[in-house]
This record gives C-alpha cells, structure tokens and sequence, in this order.
C-alpha cells in the first residue's frame, strides 16, 4: 500500500509511503539526523487531529448538557404524571370533625338547657337533636361543596398539566434524537482519530526504519572502502 487512504492535506512524501520511503533513504545516506523529518510528520498529523480532538471536545459537551437536560426533564415529566393521576381525596377527615363539633355542641347545648330547664327534659332533647342533624347536615354539605371545589381545580390543573406533558415528551423525543446523533459523531471521530494516530505511527517507524537501514548500508560501505585503502 503506498498512499494513505486518508482525506487530508499531508505533504505528499508524507501521504506517498514510496516517497517517504525515498526521504528516509535519502537521509540515511547523508549525514543528517533523523528528528527534523520526524518532527515534521508528528506536526502534520496534529494539524489534521486538532480539529477531530476539537470536535470530541465539544461534542462531550453537548452529550453532557443533553444528557442534564435530559434527566431534569424526566424528573419533571415523572412529578406530572405522578400528580395527573392522583385524584384529590375526600375530605373525609374534616368533615368527620366538623360532625364531631356539631355533636359535641349540641350535647352541650342540651346539657346546658337541661340544668337551666329541668322541666323541658323533652324539648331540650327534641331541640338538641335537630340541632345536631342540621349541623351535620351542613357539616356534610360543606364537605362535599369543597370536594367538589377540589375536583374542578385538579380537573384545570391536569388539563393544564397535559399540555405540559405532551410539550416535555417532545423535548425528550428531540433531546434523544440529537444525543444519539452527537453519539455516532463521536464514535466516527474518535474512529477517524485512532485511525490518524495509528497512521502516524506507523509512517514513523517506517521511516526511522529506513533512515536506520540506509545509515547502515552507508556506513558498511564507507567501512569497506576505509579498508580497501
């Protein structure tokens, strides 16, 4: 394989593996070292990863900021439903007590005329009971006319609710699609990055490789010549 099956602009003796294989030759030969060339293709390739490893910046963050969005707007979503679905209850407890006052009242009332009126045994229980059935009765009304005031409320607030419900499913449906998009963005950048780093080292090895094996030649012949003299 002799060219870089990458989309880049590298210097062609770089992208060309013949021609970067000619360079190191070149300068195994002569009395040049090595690290300029070396340098020259790490700068190269940090020129091309820069922008992926900008990219992978950015895009760990927008994950990040979605994923918050995310699971603020499940918290909320779970809370309205929650609420939605939960019926205000009777108030069974209040009204038990305002019967309680009513009762007690009026066996206190009747008590009270009792000892006043001692002769109107009758009356005063007569007048005692019907108080104690009107103030239940009324006990009961204003129960069921706050129960009634209760439903209406949860009926407008859960109307009201359903529309913010429908709006947070959206988000969550338009939030989900961009981080699964963002997701596979950085699994193809990541993927292009590794591939760009494994690409850069192995054109440095090759280089060094051959730089070192035209250096030895070189030298095995200045050797011999050294000799034949």
């Amino acid at each position: 394989m002799n060219n870089i099956p990458i989309n880049t602009a590298l210097p062609d003796w770089i992208a060309n593996e013949s021609l970067l294989r000619d360079e190191a030759v070149l300068f195994g030969l002569s009395d040049a070292r090595p690290d300029e060339k070396l340098a020259a293709i790490r700068l190269a390739f940090a020129a091309q990863t820069a922008s992926l490893e900008k990219q992978l910046e950015q895009g760990h963050e927008t994950v990040g900021d979605l994923n918050g969005s995310l699971d603020k707007a499940t918290h909320e979503l779970a809370q309205l439903t929650q609420q939605a679905d939960t019926l205000p209850r009777p108030p069974i407890g209040w009204a038990l007590l305002g019967l309680g006052l009513s009762v007690g009242g009026s066996v206190a009332l009747a008590i009270l005329l009792q000892q006043q009126l001692p002769n109107l045994t009758l009356l005063t229980i007569i007048l005692a009971g019907v108080l104690a059935v009107s103030g239940c009765i009324g006990t009961l009304l204003l129960a069921v006319a706050h129960h009634r005031a209760q439903l209406v409320q949860h009926q407008h607030r859960t109307t009201s609710q359903a529309a913010t419900i429908k709006t947070l499913r959206q988000q969550l449906s338009s939030w989900q699609a961009e981080k699964s998009r963002q997701v596979a963005n950085l699994y193809a950048a990541e993927a292009r990055l590794t591939q760009l780093n494994a690409t850069r080292d192995r054109l440095l090895r090759l280089f060094e490789s051959e730089y070192n094996l035209a250096r030895s030649v070189r030298d095995r012949v200045n050797e011999n010549l050294l000799y034949s003299e």
